[in-house]
C-alpha cells in the first residue's frame, strides 16, 4: 500500500502540468489516505513514532493550504460573476479572478509548494517503511 501511495505521489509531481487545482487536490487525497493508514498501524507503532509522522504530514498539508484557498476563492469569484445582474460587476469579478491567476502563475510558488509537499509525503512514507521493517524483524 505504501509503495502504491509513493508511486501516485511521484506520478503527480511528474504530471503536474495540468490544472494545478487538480494536482493540489490529488496531493491532499494522498495525504489523507496515508493518515488513514496510520489509524490501522496505530497498534503496531508507539505514540511518539506516529506523532512524528503525523507532524510531517501536517507540514505537507500546510504547504498546500494556501493553494487550496486560492482555488476556493477563484471558484467563489466565478460563481458570483455568474449570479450578478450587472455586466460591469460581472466583468470586474472575472478580471479579479484572472489577475489572481496571473499573480500565481508568475510567482511559481504553488508549483514549489506542491513539490515540497510531495517530497515531505514521500519522506514520510520512507520513514514509515523503515520503522515497519524494524518492527518486523
Amino acid at each position: 500500500m505504501l509503495e502504491e501511495l509513493g508511486l501516485h505521489a511521484r506520478l503527480l509531481t511528474q504530471n503536474a502540468r495540468g490544472p494545478l487545482s487538480e494536482s493540489v487536490h490529488d496531493a491532499r487525497l494522498l495525504i489523507k489516505r496515508l493518515r488513514a493508514l496510520f489509524w490501522f498501524a496505530k497498534p503496531a507503532f508507539s505514540a511518539s513514532e506516529l506523532n512524528r509522522l503525523k507532524s510531517h504530514l501536517r507540514k505537507a498539508s500546510h504547504l498546500l493550504a494556501a493553494q487550496r484557498d486560492f482555488v476556493v476563492m477563484r471558484s467563489v469569484l466565478e460563481k458570483l460573476s455568474e449570479k450578478t445582474s450587472k455586466s460591469s460587476d460581472r466583468a470586474t469579478l472575472l478580471r479579479i479572478a484572472q489577475t489572481q491567476d496571473g499573480v500565481v502563475a508568475s510567482s511559481g510558488k504553488p508549483d514549489r509548494s506542491l513539490q515540497k509537499a510531495i517530497a515531505i509525503f514521500l519522506a514520510t512514507i520512507k520513514q514509515l517503511a523503515l520503522i515497519s521493517k524494524g518492527k518486523l524483524r
